[in-house]
C-alpha cells in the first residue's frame, strides 16, 4: 500500500471497524456513524495514523469554514475559559489530524456535514455527496478552510478527560 490515498482509505475503514466494535461508557455500542464524534474518532485514529504516515501527525482543534459559513466556531479565549472551568458541558468544537501545521485528515466532517444538510434541509456545503473522509484533495476541491485554535496529542483532554 504505497499510494497515500489508499492509506487514507484504509485508515478510514480501519477506524470505522474499530468504532463499530467499541462499547461506549454508557454501555451502548459506539456504532459506525462518525456524525458529531470528532473527538473520540480522531483520538482513536491518532496512533494508527502516526504509524502509517508520519510520527509528526497530531490532533488539531478549531473550526472550519466553507465559503462564508463557519461551523463549530469558538475562540482562543473560549478555549482558555473551558480549560479553567471545572464544569463539564457540551462544547462546540471540531478536531482533525494535522501534519506540519496543515490539515491532513478529517474523518468525521463529511458525515457530519451531510447530517446537517438532512436535518436543516439547507444547501449542500460539500461538492461531492459521496465523500467518506476529508483529505488534502477534498479540502482543496471543497474550498474548506481549517482554523486551528490549538493542537497536540493530548489536546482533547479538556473535552474528554479520559483521553488524558
Amino acid at each position: 500500500m504505497n499510494n497515500s490515498d489508499e492509506k487514507l482509505e484504509y485508515l478510514y475503514f480501519a477506524v470505522k471497524e474499530m468504532c463499530q466494535n467499541t462499547i461506549s461508557q454508557d454501555g451502548s455500542k459506539f456504532g459506525i456513524s462518525f456524525v458529531n464524534k470528532c473527538g473520540p474518532i480522531t483520538h482513536a485514529a491518532l496512533n494508527v495514523a502516526k504509524q502509517m504516515f508520519n510520527s509528526r501527525i497530531t490532533i488539531s482543534i478549531g473550526y472550519i469554514q466553507i465559503e462564508d459559513n463557519c461551523f463549530f466556531r469558538f475562540s482562543k479565549d473560549m478555549l482558555e475559559d473551558w480549560k479553567r472551568s471545572q464544569i463539564q458541558s457540551k462544547y462546540t468544537y471540531h478536531c482533525w489530524l494535522s501534519l506540519d501545521d496543515k490539515p491532513f485528515l478529517d474523518l468525521t466532517l463529511a458525515e457530519t456535514m451531510y447530517c446537517l444538510i438532512e436535518e436543516n434541509e439547507k444547501r449542500e456545503f460539500l461538492k461531492d455527496r459521496h465523500l467518506t473522509y476529508i483529505g488534502k484533495k477534498e479540502i482543496k476541491d471543497n474550498n474548506i478552510i481549517y482554523h486551528e485554535i490549538d493542537k497536540g496529542d493530548d489536546v482533547l483532554k479538556i473535552f474528554i478527560p479520559s483521553f488524558a
